[in-house]
């Protein structure tokens, strides 16, 4: 049994050894090769919302905060 990830074809497994499957799938091939993590100096965003700072990034393709 899995949960998909408000259909975004992301899934969690309940059965541990399939879980561990699926994460040595992603480490092979993962799932969104071109990503790009970005940290902000302590308290740079501390009263921007979510929405707020995925709109600066939002051009530039898909943004999760």
């Amino acid at each position: 049994m899995m949960l998909d990830s408000f259909g975004s074809g992301r899934v969690y497994y309940f059965d541990p050894a399939s879980h561990e499957k699926y994460k040595q799938k992603l480490e092979e091939q993962p799932e969104f090769p071109d990503v790009v993590y970005l940290e902000f100096e302590e308290g740079f965003v501390d009263e921007w919302s979510a929405e707020t700072i995925a709109e600066l990034f939002s051009e530039f393709g898909d943004f999760f905060v």
